[in-house]
């Protein structure tokens, strides 16, 4: 029994180490695992890392060769600069002699000018001497006959000089004239110099922006003849229909057989109570309705039960306006688009037209200048 108890005991005393030892193994393959796990996960990191090392060495490489061609683009860069640098003092020097040989050439030629100035002093004083002499000589040897001739001639001469005078007169006139005309532009461009500085909402009136405004109005007046044809159009089906269902609409129908007459011959009257009073008021002639009177009277005339008309004579007539409301609506979008297009050239134009004006004031202001210059110059000579 002992023996037994013995075995048992050291039994379970192997299972238990047994137990432990395989709990051991399984930690440590537990511990195996994880380790493989970041292991490979280590191995993964040293990839890319060698990979960004070999991207950075390359990087580097490429570094390296751009800056050596910075470096010899620099290098050859300072070399052509010098170069220019070596060309300009070159071309200054030469310039600058250039310009010392053309001064002593100038005071060369300044004093050759004095000495020529001078000599033609000297001439003048001499043919002004001889002058003298000759018309002493001549004053001398000249004869009555010779007198009456030169006064003759100086008579013309004086006739000749008073007729200048006068259309010097003359044109002095039409230059005041013109030096006020010029004037009064001058200060309306003054004026219109200053509203532009300024920038004031007073709009300067331009011709090509009104030429461009009288061809949209006849655009419109063209779209108006259309509307206007359409509606002429228009009119003359209601009256085709109108006599098709009736023949011809006369007010008047006051006799109940006439009615029952027509309708039992199938034509429905378009006339109630309501239309008649208005129209029997108006005149007595062949009424044409308009779509409100017509609606006005369906709705008068729905309560009291009277109502005659033809529901599909209305419905057609009806959809015509409704038809003619969408050409016009068409027009005007056409309009519309043409003076949206328009819109962007007008402004565009309304800048260069400023820029324009700016540019003519500034003419006229040296035509005014130069006429006034012109027009004292004349009054000082005489």
């Amino acid at each position: 029994m002992e023996s037994n108890l013995r075995l048992l005991e050291e039994n379970e005393k192997l299972s238990n180490e047994y137990k432990l030892a395989q709990l051991k193994l399984d930690r440590k393959a537990e511990a195996l695992l994880i380790i493989s796990q970041e292991l490979a996960s280590c191995q993964d990191e040293r990839d890319n890392l060698q990979r960004k090392c070999a991207e950075l060495a390359l990087k580097c490489r490429e570094q390296r060769r751009l800056l050596k061609a910075q470096k010899i683009r620099e290098q050859q860069a300072e070399q052509t600069s010098r170069k220019d640098q070596a060309d300009i003092l070159q071309t200054l020097n030469r310039v600058n002699d250039e310009n010392r040989a053309l001064s002593a050439e100038i005071e060369h030629l300044n004093a050759e000018l004095a000495e020529a100035h001078g000599d033609a002093k000297a001439t003048s004083l001499e043919t002004a001497k001889n002058e003298k002499e000759k018309y002493h000589q001549n004053d001398c040897a000249c004869s009555e006959a010779e007198m009456l001739k030169n006064l003759e001639i100086l008579t013309t001469k004086n006739s000749q000089l008073v007729k200048d005078l006068k259309m010097v007169l003359c044109e002095k006139e039409e230059l005041t004239i013109e030096r006020d005309g010029y004037q009064t532009k001058f200060n309306k461009v003054n004026q219109e110099l200053y509203a532009l500085l300024n920038g004031s909402g007073n709009n300067i009136p331009d011709v090509e922006d009104l030429l461009s405004e009288n061809r949209f109005l006849k655009q419109q007046v063209e779209s108006l003849k259309e509307e206007n044809l359409t509606s002429k159009t228009i009119l003359s089906k209601y009256k085709k229909a109108i006599e098709k269902r009736k023949g011809v609409m006369r007010f008047g129908f006051s006799a109940a057989g006439d009615s029952s007459s027509n309708d039992k011959a199938g034509v429905a009257p378009l006339i109630t109570p309501t239309v008649k009073q208005t129209t029997v008021a108006n005149s007595t002639d062949v009424p044409l309705y308009t779509i409100k009177q017509i609606v006005q009277a369906i709705e008068k005339d729905r309560n009291t039960n009277c109502l005659n008309l033809d529901y599909r004579q209305i419905s057609h007539m009806l959809l015509d306006a409704i038809n003619d409301k969408t050409v016009a609506v068409m027009h005007l979008r056409k309009a519309n688009k043409i003076y949206g297009q328009k819109l962007p050239v007008m402004i565009d134009h309304s800048w260069t037209t400023s820029d324009m004006l700016i540019l003519k004031c500034k003419a006229d202001i040296c035509e005014s200048e130069t006429l006034t210059n012109r027009s004292s110059f004349r009054y000082q000579f005489y």
